[in-house]
């Protein structure tokens, strides 16, 4: 059964690194009253531990047409895994990972099957411990077409479900042990939803996932992709980041963010809730915030981007930020020297 869950993390993280690549060339305010970036930004909580966003319109149609796919292919292991036992869980994501590499061949075909803009908008973040996968789409029918084709290939089903009042499909997944989740699937206006649920899950955490509820606190109220923009002179269309301190908050706190209460939820139902105890003390609390106070966030953002017909250039950086000036001078005085015997030896036989 893990196969399964491998290939459904494939599907996802692999669409995923096509449209929620960032890039950008201009630099406009990232907030405006006509950017759909807002609608996008107002509807992510503030908490989220990881947050990538394409938050301005990336030329993808000019993108895709002078890139290569890296494998234009199915690989066959991974085709044999999941349909050696002909079960309809394994054939239904055999499906949607060969949709993929079929739509691979050629950019328009990609952009149709997923029904990606030519302009494209979306992002890729956490609700508490769900992932969500939320982008535009210019044919608000391409994913259901893709994942009809699936259901037809395989006769596995979903399950039609409502939520305040909105339709989405709920794709039961089976894990080992008796455990299972559903692979969410929603389109409202021109936004495609892909998310997670679970029986441990509530329901106000889906409302979140799926744009059917108002977060308490916003990503867009928090300020915090405009600070990194500002702090790091990133063009501000393409920001990621993996939050520290909200993750040293999830572990050594029971309802500190939404991910600590999921996290608490998750662990009381299997009665494991003394296992926490150590990280919960107040000692660990105070050592863990210090330390992620000086390591807050590992950022990702733009600082070049030009894509035309015929090429693409994209010049990006990594940042792990940080507030300890001891050791980051410490650090920026560290030398290397290249061994002696290294300038009459052949170094790996040339």
């Amino acid at each position: 059964m893990k196969n399964f869950v491998i290939a459904g993390a494939a599907i996802v993280a692999g669409t995923a690194g096509y449209m929620v690549l960032q890039q950008g060339d201009s630099t406009p305010e990232i907030a405006t009253a006509t950017n759909p970036a807002v609608a996008l930004l107002e509807s992510i909580p503030a908490d989220t531990v990881l947050f990538s966003g394409q938050l301005e319109p990336f030329p993808l149609k000019n993108y895709l047409k002078n890139t290569t796919f890296t494998q234009a292919q199915m690989p066959p292991e991974l085709s044999y895994e999941l349909e050696k036992d002909g079960n309809p869980q394994g054939l239904f994501l055999s499906s949607l990972i060969e949709s993929y590499f079929t739509a691979s061949q050629s950019g328009e075909a990609f952009q149709k099957t997923f029904g990606l803009k030519d302009e494209f908008i979306g992002a890729f973040y956490m609700v508490g411990a769900l992932p969500v996968l939320k982008y535009q789409t210019s044919d608000p029918q391409a994913i259901w077409k893709l994942f009809d084709k699936a259901e037809q290939d395989s006769g596995f089903t979903h399950q039609a479900k409502q939520l305040n009042g909105h339709d989405y499909r709920a794709y039961k997944l089976e894990l080992e042990n008796d455990q299972s989740f559903e692979l969410v699937v929603s389109q409202q206006g021109d936004w495609v939803t892909i998310t997670i649920n679970g029986n441990l899950i509530g329901t106000d955490d889906l409302k979140l996932a799926l744009g059917l509820a108002k977060p308490e606190t916003s990503l867009q109220a928090s300020g915090k992709v405009q600070s990194i923009q500002s702090q790091h002179n990133f063009l501000p269309n393409s920001i990621a980041y993996l939050d520290h301190q909200e993750l040293a908050t999830a572990f050594t706190s029971k309802d500190g963010n939404n991910l600590a209460r999921m996290i608490s939820n998750f662990v009381g139902a299997k009665g494991k809730t003394n296992d926490l105890e150590q990280l919960r003390s107040a000692e660990c609390q105070k050592e863990m915030a210090a330390i992620a106070s000086s390591w807050p966030r590992t950022v990702v953002g733009m600082r070049d981007m030009q894509i035309d017909e015929n090429r693409s250039y994209v010049k990006a950086s990594m940042i792990v930020e940080s507030s300890n000036s001891a050791l980051m001078g410490a650090l920026s005085t560290m030398q290397g020297y290249l061994p002696s015997y290294l300038d009459q030896t052949p170094v790996f036989g040339f």
